[in-house]
Parts: structure tokens; sequence; C-alpha cells
């Protein structure tokens, strides 16, 4: 517990700076986040850490953090050069190639639809985001201690309760609700935060249960160890990736 707390502590005076003022710091600390994602995932999909196909994937991510646009060009050239890898290594699985390549553009997706918030003045709503994921996660676990009876997927989580998703839910819902309200809804139609308030929390749940598989289907119990106690990067971002990725989401379809 004690490592867990310093590791936290240590996380939270790393990021709170960029988080609250943006600018440079933020762009440099969202792109460290990618690139360990993208090294911690291939490492995980490939037992050992597979240097052509990080290449390949810290280029494709280099790309999209600097020229957004380029995504979907990105991902068809990852997807040839990757198949290409696998027809001269027998060790590489299709399975594991498109997991790369899934995964890839997630990463890709999530880290320039932040720093886009960041660009037009829209860091709260951002903040919005994150607290909704890490108010659900904190709720969830307190609630699943206190009341959690019935196991959520014992399969992927076996710790996580029914009792404790859903006061994670409600929990997050109306905090972020409040925090919204708070900040006159960001500028954007109360309907669409009250959207968001209802589904991020069960988004956020979703991703920790997502990645949760992954790592079951790939043996590890972590995805890496540069936060001691906490494991690695994806494990601290996976239920706040698919929150953005739904933000993005009901932005393109409403806004």
């Amino acid at each position: 517990m004690k490592q867990r707390t310093i590791s936290a502590v240590v996380a939270i005076a790393i990021c709170i700076g960029p988080l609250i003022f943006g600018g440079l710091p933020i762009k440099i600390l969202l792109g460290l986040i990618g690139a360990l994602g993208i090294y911690e995932f291939v490492k995980c999909t490939h037992k050992t850490l597979n240097l052509p196909i990080l290449a390949i994937l810290e280029a494709g991510f280099i790309v999209t953090f600097l020229f957004q646009s380029k995504l979907l060009a990105v991902l068809i050239i990852e997807t040839i050069l990757l198949f290409m890898l696998a027809v001269q290594d027998e060790k590489m699985s299709v399975e594991d190639i498109f997991a790369d390549i899934v995964m890839s553009g997630i990463i890709s997706t999530c880290i320039p639809a932040v720093m886009n918030l960041y660009a037009e003045g829209k860091n709260l709503l951002f903040i919005y985001i994150l607290l909704t994921s890490l108010v659900c996660d904190t709720g969830a676990y307190f609630v699943g201690c206190r009341f959690g009876k019935h196991k959520l997927n014992e399969r992927v989580s076996p710790k996580k309760t029914i009792e404790g998703s859903v006061g994670g839910w409600i929990i997050a819902a109306l905090v972020s609700f409040v925090f919204a309200y708070l900040n006159q809804f960001f500028g954007l139609p109360m309907f669409v935060i009250l959207a968001l308030s209802l589904l991020l929390p069960l988004v956020s749940e979703l991703g920790d249960l997502a990645f949760s598989l992954i790592k079951r289907k790939y043996g590890i119990k972590d995805y890496g160890n540069i936060m001691p106690g906490h494991g690695g990067v994806l494990d601290r971002v996976d239920s706040v990736i698919f929150c953005i990725l739904l933000f993005v989401a009901i932005k393109s379809l409403l806004l």
C-alpha cells in the first residue's frame, strides 16, 4: 500500500501542472503516454519486445501526433508493413497483428483528441472526462469493498462486483454532472453533458474490463512497471481511453 501511495503521489505531482495549464507541457506528457502505451502493448502481444513492430507503430504514432489528419493513411501503411513482417516470421500471428493495429489506432485517436481540447482552450472539458473516470473507479472500489457480494465477471476481473460497478456509475454520474454544471456545461448543450455524465462511467468500467481481458488473453498481470504498485501506463489510462473514444464519437455525431 505504501508503494502504491508513493507512486500515485509522484504521478499526480508530475501530471497536475500540465493538466491544468496545458501548452507545451501537456503535449510532452501526452506524447510520452502515447509512446509508452504502444511500447507496453507491443511487449504484451509479442511476449518479448519486437523491435521492427515497435519501430513501425512508434513511427506511426509520431506522424499522427504531429499531423492528426493522417491517421487513416498511417493505419493503412502499418497494416501493410506488419503483414509483410508476418509473412517472413512464422511466430507472428494474425491475431497479434490486428491487436497491434487496433491499439495503435486507439492511442493515435485519443492523444490528438485531448491535444485538440487544449488547443481549443477546453482544458476543463478534458478534466471533466478524466474526473468522471477516476471517480467511477474510486467509487466502484469503495462501494465494492463495503457492499460487494455478487461478482461482475470473474473470468475477466475476479475482484469486481455488481454492487461496486453500480455504485461507481451512480457516484461518477452525479459528480461529473455537478462539475459540468459549475462550469456552465463547458458551453455545450445540457443534453449532451447529461448523456456524457450517464454514459462515460459505463464506458469507463468497460474500458477497465476490456484491458483486463487483453491481459488475461496474453497471460500478464500488468502492462508494465513504470508505476510500482500500479503497473504500466496502460494499466492507469485504460478506462480514460474508452471515455475519450466515446467523447470523440459523440462529438462527431452531435457537435
